[in-house]
């Protein structure tokens, strides 16, 4: 396919896989071809903003043309910072009609943000609460990239490590920003305390404080989550070795089988390690993992709680409360079907569940955040029964992490549960709104 050596840069890799792209060139060619050169900032001002103008009429152009526009606009106005606000809304189009390359595109708007922060970063602090936004909304895009993998194949976490890595190293730049932020913000405060004509300013400086106190939190907790992940991955890679060179590696094989279900929640994985990491016992229970809590019998259902509860103990402390819900949830099963003269046996399970129900809420303080953990493992373990041969028939087994609609569950919402979601313990979606247009590159 022959291009105009003036449009060959322009488009790079963004563009539409299939689509001609000689029409588009020809038509903006047409449109702005001996506007392309302004000869003042008054013409080239008026150039952007019929740019950005076409690119976002979806009732006059067709997305090739709006996505080509775009893609000039950008090229065009990333040079000079002045014009990294129409940068950044070409950027935006793009990132509407071409999602499969949100990641390289976020990394350009990334690019504008860092500069126009690192310009001068004593006074920037929008930029720089804008440049953390980036950074989330990066991590993101590389999680939902790994969440689609997971979903669409069999890898184990040790394949999708250096993505995992990637993922973290956004969300720890997103840290250190916001501390940078924040250490400026405080020391403003302290020089404009107590001056009654710098109440203005410091109410705006109290604004991005306390935006700052609500999100870096959670940008911990999300750095934590990467990190036991991180090291999930480390393990499973170094387990799967083990077992590559030795095939009778029992321990190697059971710290696997552990690893499914603790970090993947996902028993159907764990098969492949189970003839060698589990006893004859446990090969048996281990299928059932993977069926709904209420077609599993009394003794069955006692020892898989005993079981969640020994990987309770096995767990990081961020996974301990979610195993220990579903041993509680295998025990509250065996004391209502266990026959009510098995009084050795529902003992067993009436102290178990005392011990659990005393532990819980000293590892999730939060009752809200305890009862959605509890809930979700409910929902998860034991969905809710429907009509024969359906998904939920309690003759199937029950959803895979990998096979429902959702891989994880959206972690940034305010009243997520602190389990460990299936699949892929990480974050999706990006974790700020600073209460303006990131697309605001005005001077702050």
């Amino acid at each position: 396919m022959i291009f105009n050596r003036l449009f060959l840069i322009v488009v790079g890799s963004l563009l539409f896989t299939g689509v001609a792209l000689a029409q588009p060139a020809a038509d903006f060619q047409r449109d702005f071809g001996n506007r392309l050169r302004p000869a003042s900032v008054m013409e080239k001002d008026r150039l952007f903003q019929d740019l950005l103008q076409a690119a976002n009429d979806q009732q006059r152009y067709q997305a090739p043309y709006r996505l080509f526009t775009a893609t000039r606009l950008y090229e065009m106005a990333r040079l000079r910072r002045e014009d990294y606000g129409f940068a950044a809304k070409a950027l935006g189009v793009m990132e509407q009609l071409d999602p499969a390359h949100r990641k390289e595109i976020l990394t350009k708007l990334l690019e504008l943000y860092q500069k126009a922060y690192g310009a001068n970063k004593a006074t920037n602090l929008g930029m720089g609460m804008g440049t953390m936004e980036v950074h989330l909304r990066l991590a993101g895009e590389i999680t939902r990239q790994i969440n689609e993998k997971i979903a669409n194949s069999n890898l184990t976490p040790d394949q999708y490590a250096n993505e995992v890595f990637e993922a973290l190293l956004q969300i720890k730049m997103a840290q250190a920003i916001g501390a940078e932020v924040m250490n400026r913000v405080r020391g403003y405060e302290q020089q404009l305390l107590g001056k009654p004509d710098q109440e203005s300013a410091l109410a705006a400086l109290r604004v991005f404080h306390d935006k700052l106190d609500e999100v870096i939190p959670r940008v911990l907790e999300r750095v934590a989550a990467l990190e036991s992940y991180h090291r999930t991955c480390s393990e499973f890679a170094r387990y799967k070795r083990q077992l590559a060179d030795n095939a009778e590696h029992q321990a190697a094989a059971e710290k696997l089988v552990s690893l499914c279900l603790i970090e993947l929640d996902d028993p159907h994985r764990a098969l492949a390690y189970a003839k060698v990491g589990l006893n004859a016992q446990r090969q048996a229970l281990l299928p059932l993992l993977d069926r709904p809590v209420r077609s599993v019998g009394p003794s069955q259902a006692l020892a898989i709680g005993r079981w969640y509860q020994e990987l309770a103990q096995e767990a990081q402390e961020s996974s301990r409360p979610m195993m220990l819900a579903s041993a509680k949830i295998y025990f509250e099963h065996h004391q209502a079907v266990a026959a009510p003269d098995d009084n050795d046996a529902r003992q067993t399970s009436r102290l178990a569940l005392a011990a659990i129900d005393a532990e819980l809420p000293r590892l999730v303080s939060d009752e809200k955040k305890l009862a959605s953990l509890l809930g979700a493992r409910r929902d998860t373990l034991n969905p809710p029964a429907v009509a024969t041969g359906s998904r939920n028939d309690p003759l199937l087994p029950r959803p895979r992490p990998d096979q429902g609609n959702q891989v994880i569950q959206d972690p940034n919402a305010t009243d997520a549960s602190p389990q460990r979601r299936p699949a892929a313990a990480l974050p999706e979606k990006e974790i700020l709104n600073t209460g303006k247009s990131i697309f605001d590159f005005g001077r702050d």
